[in-house]
């Protein structure tokens, strides 16, 4: 069974860690304030709320899919490097026979090689 989740808040995931930093450094500057309205404020409630925002953090920012695209953008950069340089070189054999045989021969030597 597919279960929605219902969101209680109103802007994209990947910025609850930034609001969540936003907050925890307004909490620690003000906390004795906080702590004179309710004694639930204390360290404690900070190093959770740390805990919390870090937690967030890792959901919201995966770093194993983060490395897994990078290894796959420079995968496909080298094959497009790759691909220039073998196609700028067939054009280049081409231009230099036209139709002779020489290019030909060298056109099929090249793609049988690559």
């Amino acid at each position: 069974m597919i279960t929605t989740n219902v969101r209680s808040y109103n802007c994209k995931d990947e910025e609850l860690p930034v609001i969540g930093n936003k907050v925890l450094f307004s909490f620690k500057r003000d906390q004795a304030d906080f702590s004179g309205y309710s004694p639930k404020f204390n360290s404690n409630y900070a190093t959770e709320l740390e805990g919390k925002i870090q937690t967030v953090f890792d959901l919201t920012v995966p770093k194993s899919e983060t490395v897994q695209l990078k290894v796959i953008t420079d995968g496909v950069y080298t094959a497009m490097d790759g691909f220039d340089k073998q196609s700028y070189r067939i054009h280049h054999i081409g231009e230099i026979g036209q139709n002779d045989f020489c290019s030909r021969f060298w056109i099929n030597t090249f793609t049988q090689m690559h």
